[in-house]
């Protein structure tokens, strides 16, 4: 799961971030909602807020909206 806000596109759980590392492994450029590299979320976001956009995401996601 990943984020996309005015500052950038964040990559917020483990899949998400894993998926990032492997991508710039192969040399993909990830650019962000800012424009500029994606960034993982734990590494800018506050954990009590990177825990409820995770929830959050979860709950769109399984969703059958």
């Amino acid at each position: 799961m990943w984020i996309n806000t005015d500052h950038g596109t964040y990559a917020l759980n483990g899949t998400a971030i894993d998926w990032f590392k492997k991508t710039k492994e192969i040399g993909a450029p990830l650019i962000g909602s800012d424009g500029k590299d994606w960034k993982i979320g734990r590494n800018h976001i506050d954990t009590s807020v990177m825990s409820i956009l995770i929830k959050s995401g979860l709950k769109k996601c399984s969703s059958q909206e």
